[in-house]
């Protein structure tokens, strides 16, 4: 069982307040390796605050499984 499958075994066992963590995390996650590939000049730590500004306010497991798949058709 690859780690996408366990972590969706797990997700889906856990109340909706820890999953919505979880998706903090994710999207810190994303965020920080968005920067990473930027150029560090072109990102600012207003730019930074702001991207964050407002992710991880709940969420479903629907959500965070589905933006895993948009993510993974990306990479």
């Amino acid at each position: 069982m690859g780690a996408t499958e366990r972590i969706t075994k797990l997700i889906e066992s856990l109340p909706e307040r820890e999953v919505a963590e979880i998706l903090d995390f994710a999207e810190f996650l994303a965020m920080r390796h968005q920067e990473e590939s930027q150029p560090a000049s072109t990102l600012t730590t207003v730019d930074s605050v702001a991207t964050f500004r407002g992710h991880g306010r709940g969420g479903s497991v629907e959500r965070l499984l589905a933006e895993r798949r948009a993510d993974s058709q990306h990479e």
